[in-house]
């Protein structure tokens, strides 16, 4: 038998570990061992003793099997797990997939977020069991990971095919937010990457700057809608400047790419808010205008523009138009509709005003709880500080009675 050989056996050999076959395998070793060593051994020590060795390492092999075939890593606590859970048909594919992921660690170590990330890689028998989403939500039990990179890599004809898919398991944001993570995610990663057998370097190169860069796009995404949009900003502009670098990344990147500017964007705004709520208008009109540098139609920056104009310009007209330019861009959110609402009361349009006011009354949308409880905050607000009008106790009253069908109250 040569070496190669040889090296082919101990690779099947470890990749059915987990096997019953390879437990009995491991118990005959023993058994045979033990024959070999047994008149040495009855040398030096009682017939007891030797007994009660042979038993003890019996019983250390059918735990130390037993623990492998169940066993799974677990997250560190405080870092973002990525968990790695690629299935493979041959010894061959298992030596890529370390390769990949050495080269993964590689790149977090290099871009110096390697205390931040931690990568988990799931064992190649509990990677074959995944058929379904059940079975991730099942497995994330005992890891406790973030985000899951699911795949398949098999041999055919000459040639090397990986298969991947991706899932957000659980953040601290909503469940619409987490879907749309989620389909972030799932877009950023590609769907089949194919190389000739002659090419396992580049493959495992190359599938390894694939997870690296979808992982860190979607780390990014998760510290903003978790609320640390500073942290997001940073990790977003150096993602941005090594994924422009040379040499050239994954050309299915792109979707990656487009996305950058608009997390950068809404990243911004997020940190205007908050300087807004501590009274920093001067900050807060800063990133106001680096939000629409890098992304003019953002939807939230002509919401927020809007406040800024009205709130802290003094400016209703120009705010009533920012508001209308939302009303374009807004998609499934519908605030712009309650902020037009209450300009065109402002500014004593009444028609208009009561226009929309049946339409709100007709239609709900998703998240309105929440931009119900913000409206309700402003005005009641404006009617402490004494600077409310008239037409702001109609706009109260009026979605008291329509949205929260609290007639006294209305």
């Amino acid at each position: 038998m040569t070496m190669k050989e040889i090296i082919q056996l101990l690779n099947e050999f470890r990749s059915e570990s987990h096997t019953p076959k390879v437990l009995m395998v491991w118990l005959f070793v023993a058994v045979f061992a033990f024959v070999f060593v047994d008149g040495f051994l009855r040398g030096y020590f009682p017939s007891e003793f030797i007994f009660l060795f042979y038993k003890l390492v019996l019983v250390l092999i059918m735990s130390g099997w037993l623990w492998w075939r169940h066993y799974f890593p677990r997250r560190k606590k405080d870092r973002i797990g990525i968990v790695i859970a690629i299935a493979s048909d041959s010894p061959e594919i298992s030596n890529l997939k370390d390769d990949l992921v050495a080269k993964l660690s590689k790149n977090f170590e290099n871009a110096k977020l390697s205390e931040m990330i931690d990568i988990i890689v799931l064992p190649n028998h509990h990677a074959t069991e995944i058929k379904q989403k059940g079975d991730i939500d099942r497995f994330n039990k005992k890891v406790d990971g973030h985000f899951w990179v699911i795949g398949k890599a098999r041999n055919r004809g000459g040639k090397t095919y990986l298969d991947l898919d991706g899932y957000v398991i659980h953040s601290p944001v909503g469940v619409k937010t987490k879907n749309i993570i989620s389909r972030d995610f799932r877009s950023a990663l590609p769907v089949r990457i194919e190389f000739s057998n002659n090419l396992t370097f580049q493959f495992s190169e190359l599938t390894a700057d694939h997870i690296y860069f979808t992982a860190r796009f979607i780390t990014s995404m998760a510290a903003l809608v978790s609320g640390d949009p500073e942290v997001a900003l940073t990790l977003l502009k150096a993602l941005d400047i090594e994924i422009s670098a040379p040499p050239a990344v994954p050309p299915n990147l792109a979707f990656i790419r487009s996305k950058i500017p608009i997390l950068v964007s809404d990243s911004h705004i997020t940190i205007a808010q908050y300087e807004l709520t501590k009274g920093n208008t001067n900050r807060a009109k800063e990133e106001l205008t680096a939000s629409f540098v890098t992304n003019p139609k953002s939807y939230a920056a002509w919401v927020f523009r809007s406040l800024i104009e009205f709130s802290i310009d003094n400016n209703p007209r120009e705010a009533l138009l920012s508001t209308r330019r939302a009303e374009f861009l807004g998609g499934y959110d519908s605030t712009w509709k309650y902020n037009k609402t209450f300009l065109l009361l402002w500014q004593s349009n009444y028609l208009d005003a009561l226009k929309m006011c049946k339409h709100l009354s007709r239609h709900s949308f998703d998240g309105e709880e929440n931009t119900l409880r913000e409206v309700f905050e402003f005005n009641e607000a404006l009617i402490k500080n004494g600077t409310a009008k008239p037409e702001i106790y109609f706009w109260l009253g009026f979605l008291h009675y329509k949205k929260k069908n609290n007639i006294p109250q209305a």
